[in-house]
């Protein structure tokens, strides 16, 4: 893929935004993407360009925040709860998702289809 893992997450990104945007909020409200500072000063500076250019296509008026995740308790328990998703969708265990993931979990999107093998039915 022309763009390797930046293009990725610009794609995820978008996709996840506009269904929001579509979706949950109305054209008029006012939008916060809080998104976590990333590596080095140089990825830091194509992220921001990314999320502003995503940003910049939604119909509402989004802006774009860079927050240290260090920092910010709500990054870090999100990290978490996506980490704990993929490994789940790897097939791999993870102790408490059933107890303190699952239930927090209303959908999941395939953008890119589903294998005949994947773990999870939503």
């Amino acid at each position: 893929m022309a763009g390797g893992k930046p293009r990725l997450y610009k794609i995820a990104l978008f996709l996840h935004l506009r269904f929001l945007c579509e979706k949950v909020f109305a054209r008029e409200d006012r939008l916060y993407v809080v998104v976590a500072t990333i590596g080095t000063k140089a990825m830091r500076s194509a992220a921001s360009a990314a999320v502003d250019d995503v940003a910049a296509q939604m119909p509402q008026d989004v802006t774009a925040c860079f927050w240290d995740s260090s920092s910010t308790w709500g990054l870090q328990v999100a990290d978490y709860l996506l980490w704990a998703r993929q490994r789940v969708l790897q097939g791999k265990a993870v102790n408490v998702y059933e107890t303190h993931v699952a239930p927090l979990v209303e959908s999941t999107f395939f953008p890119w289809g589903r294998t005949e093998d994947s773990p999870l039915d939503t």
